[in-house]
């Protein structure tokens, strides 16, 4: 849904792994693309933005 390693690494940030953002020139996922993933997943919509 999103490139890769972006989605990835929001995740695994926000359950405690913290594997830090992406390099460029891959960005990071904004706040509603979290919002759109948490939804994906089944999780709270507001768990993946810090």
């Amino acid at each position: 849904m999103y490139p890769s390693p972006s989605p990835v690494k929001a995740v695994l940030n926000a359950t405690g792994y913290q594997v830090g953002s992406c390099r460029l020139p891959i960005l990071p996922l904004n706040d509603e693309e979290k919002r759109v993933l948490a939804q994906h997943l089944s999780m709270a919509e507001t768990s993946l933005i810090s």
